[in-house]
C-alpha cells in the first residue's frame, strides 16, 4: 500500500495558511464588529481589514497565496496539474472560510444592525 499521493503534501502548506489567514481575519472583525456590519460593499471590508494590522496580515497572506499558486503554475514542471493547481486554492480558501466562521457568524448577532 502506498502513502498520500505529493499533491495532498501540496495542500497542507496552502490550508495551514488559510487557517492563519482566517484566524487574523477573525481577529480584526471582532476588533470592530459594528464596522463590519456597516459595510456594504467587499471593497470597504477590504478597507477595514487593512486599518488593523491582523487585517492587513490576513490581505498580505491572500496575496502570497496567489503568488504561490503562480509560481507552482510556473515552475512546478509535472505537478502543476489543473487538480492541483484548484486543491491548492480550494485548501486555502477553505480553510480561511472555517476559521473566519465565528467571527461572521457572530456579525449576525451585533445588536442593531442589519443581518444578511
Amino acid at each position: 500500500m502506498s502513502g498520500p499521493s505529493l499533491s495532498l503534501y501540496l495542500f497542507l502548506p496552502f490550508a495551514i495558511s488559510g487557517f492563519i489567514a482566517g484566524r487574523l481575519q477573525a481577529k480584526a472583525i471582532y476588533a470592530t464588529p459594528s464596522h463590519h456590519c456597516a459595510a456594504e460593499f467587499w471593497s470597504s471590508v477590504r478597507a477595514l481589514l487593512v486599518q488593523s494590522v491582523p487585517g492587513e496580515a490576513s490581505v498580505a497572506l491572500l496575496w502570497l497565496n496567489g503568488l504561490a499558486i503562480l509560481g507552482l503554475v510556473v515552475f512546478g514542471g509535472h505537478l502543476a496539474t489543473l487538480p492541483v493547481v484548484l486543491g491548492t486554492y480550494a485548501a486555502f480558501g477553505a480553510a480561511r472560510e472555517l476559521a473566519a466562521l465565528g467571527s461572521v457568524r457572530m456579525l449576525a448577532k451585533v445588536p442593531g444592525e442589519k443581518s444578511a
